[in-house]
């Protein structure tokens, strides 16, 4: 018998020798060494399939045969979930429509060029790496019923909104979903919790022309480091195990609609409240006139900003982006568009501007006089130096004083440093 396999295997590995035009002694072969041939010959199979140009009779006979294969996979019960959120009412009569439409055309015989072409786009598939699909289009205009419940009390600098801290290793998922199981235990609804490293979460580059949600460089949890349990209204993760420099974790819920199709939701869990509190103890912001970015150094860490506007001075002041400002100082932003009146809240204090009027009001009752009209430039309220200390209760002077201030400017680089203590 272990002669018989001895042959086999020693006739498999010259086929594939003359088929690669290598040299393979007979006996004995390291598996990593089988491996690399195994790979060198799949890629010079496709290498021929890629070169080989199908007739029209066979290109279409692929392109339906793969949308087949999709839509055998397709599950029609999802689209009806109450579980998912639709972003408006149509966005489900288009699945549907769409599914009707892709079961018809695999039954058309005559399939002109723009009917290939539809087929072609309707199925899963990668190209050059990225994710294609009609169907995981629609999958991104709707949310998988699913929130992190707990105090939001921990701000990410990378796009300013705010989120929870884990607790004793446990965080609480409110949905309507009746079960959910662990990655790899169900392909149809399951949780998977990804988590960002603080080296991966460091490297992020700040934008603060934007609120999404950053792409940061993730890996898979081990699901074996987590449990599930059903509790009212939802499910309590347990995380039992977490690699030593994790910054912080994401769960998310995911509900297949078809092969490699999901709809799904997600939320970023920081790893703990004391960390965050230590990491913004001290924050360092410079901005310098005429230029669209600023400085924010954390800790001793510096990083650049992108802004869609930059620092001018007019009349003799410095006018700064109060929003750009705001969020340097982890104030909380927003803007009353039909009474045009921007507020920011820090300190469990809100200050509040009228852009047409020299007034600071104040949610303790006070009310400030500014120096100089708020300025509205590319859609971005403007207000000068003094202002500016006057509506986060700063102190401000010049580098050359001798003083140390919350606010410095400096003449000879045309900068205003903001230091938040």
């Amino acid at each position: 018998m272990n002669k018989k396999r001895h042959n086999l295997k020693t006739t498999s590995l010259g086929l594939i020798s003359a088929a690669l035009g290598v040299s393979i002694a007979f006996g004995s072969l390291p598996i990593n060494t089988y491996a690399e041939i195994q790979n060198k010959q799949e890629v010079t199979e496709a290498k021929v399939d890629k070169d080989v140009k199908l007739s029209r009779e066979d290109e279409i006979k692929q392109a339906k045969e793969e949308l087949k294969k999709y839509l055998d996979t397709f599950d029609e019960s999802v689209i009806e979930n109450t579980s998912i959120k639709y972003e408006n009412d149509s966005v489900k009569e288009e699945i549907k429509k769409s599914l009707k439409r892709a079961k018809e055309l695999l039954e058309e015989k005559d399939i002109d060029d723009a009917k290939l072409e539809e087929i072609k786009k309707i199925p899963f598939k990668k190209v050059n790496g990225k994710k294609q699909g009609l169907f995981r289009d629609y999958t991104h205009k709707a949310l998988v019923d699913f929130e992190v419940v707990g105090d939001r009390n921990i701000e990410n600098p990378h796009n300013h909104k705010k989120y929870i801290a884990l607790k004793d290793n446990k965080l609480k998922i409110k949905t309507s979903l009746k079960e959910l199981p662990k990655s790899g235990e169900n392909d149809k609804v399951f949780l998977k919790i990804n988590y960002v490293t603080k080296e991966d979460f460091g490297n992020t580059k700040l934008d603060a022309t934007t609120t999404a949600t950053p792409k940061y460089k993730k890996q898979e949890l081990d699901p074996k480091n987590y449990t599930i349990k059903p509790v009212e209204d939802g499910f309590e993760v347990k995380i039992e195990k977490l690699p030593e420099n994790t910054k912080i974790v994401k769960p998310i819920v995911l509900l297949k609609l078809a092969n490699k199709t999901y709809f799904e939701n997600g939320d970023l869990v920081f790893l703990n409240s004391k960390e965050s509190a230590k990491e913004e103890k001290s924050i360092i912001t410079k901005f310098v006139i005429d230029k669209d970015t600023f400085t924010k150094t954390v800790n001793g860490k510096e990083e650049t900003v992108k802004m869609d506007v930059a620092p001018f001075i007019q009349n003799d002041r410095t006018m700064l982006p109060l929003r750009y400002v705001a969020e340097s100082l982890c104030a909380e932003v927003k803007w009353d568009n039909s009474t045009r009146t921007a507020s920011f809240t820090k300190d469990n204090l809100t200050a509040s501007i009228q852009i047409d009027g020299n007034k600071i009001k104040l949610s303790d009752g006070k009310e400030l006089t500014m120096d100089a009209k708020p300025v509205n430039k590319n859609d971005r309220v403007f207000v000068s130096l003094t202002n500016v200390s006057k509506v986060f209760n700063l102190t401000n002077g010049d580098t050359k004083d001798g003083v140390s201030q919350d606010i410095e400017w400096d003449n000879d680089s045309r900068s205003v440093t903001i230091i938040k203590k």
